[in-house]
C-alpha cells in the first residue's frame, strides 16, 4: 500500500501495470468473508460440519485469518479429523500466535488424538496468555494427569467426562 496514493497502490514496474488494489475492494473482500464464515458458523451450529468446513474454506480463500482457521478446525474435530484440525489450528497461530483458540483447537486434537504431552504445552500457552480461561485451565489439569499416569505406567481414564468430548483414535498423518 502506498499512502502517498490515497490508500490506492498500483502494482506493476515503476507502480504502473494496471491493478489497483484500494481500500474499498478490502473492504468489500473483508465483509464477503465474514459473511462466508457466518454462514459456516450457522452450519456449524446446525450439525452440519462436512459443510461448515466447505465455507470456513471458503472464507478463508477469500481472506485468511486465523479466526476461519480456528472455525475450520473446531469442525474437523466435530468430525473427528484430528490431523486437518491440528493443521489449521498450526495456520492460525501462524497467523496470529497470540489467538488463544489456535492453541485450544491444536490441544484439544491432540488430547482427542491420544497425544497428552503435546496438548499439554498448548494449554499450557492458552493458560499463559488467558489465565481466566477456565477450560483451558481444565483442560490442561486432565492432560497433565494423562501424562503423570503415562509416565508411571497406568491407563489414562477415558472415561472422565472433561475427555469425553471427542473418540479417540490413532493420529491420522498431516496432509
Amino acid at each position: 500500500r502506498s499512502s502517498d496514493l490515497g490508500g490506492v497502490a498500483v502494482n506493476g514496474p515503476n507502480g504502473g501495470g494496471g491493478e489497483v488494489v484500494d481500500d474499498d475492494l478490502d473492504a468489500e473482500i473483508r465483509e464477503r468473508a465474514e459473511t462466508i464464515k457466518n454462514a459456516g458458523n450457522a452450519l456449524l451450529e446446525q450439525g452440519k460440519y462436512l459443510e461448515a468446513v466447505d465455507k470456513y474454506g471458503e472464507a478463508i480463500l477469500c481472506r485468511p485469518t486465523a479466526v476461519y482457521h480456528a472455525n475450520r478446525a473446531l469442525a474437523y474435530l466435530k468430525l473427528e479429523m484430528y490431523a486437518m484440525a491440528i493443521a489449521d489450528a498450526d495456520d492460525a497461530i501462524d497467523l496470529n500466535p497470540t489467538y488463544v483458540k489456535g492453541y485450544y483447537r491444536r490441544g484439544t486434537a491432540y488430547l482427542a488424538s491420544g497425544r497428552a504431552a503435546l496438548a499439554v504445552k498448548d494449554f499450557k500457552e492458552a493458560v499463559r496468555q488467558c489465565p481466566e480461561n477456565k477450560q483451558a485451565s481444565a483442560q490442561l489439569r486432565v492432560c497433565q494427569e494423562i501424562v503423570k499416569r503415562q509416565s508411571r505406567g497406568e491407563a489414562a481414564n477415558n472415561d472422565s467426562p472433561k475427555q469425553g468430548m471427542f473418540k479417540k483414535g490413532p493420529p491420522s498423518p498431516r496432509p
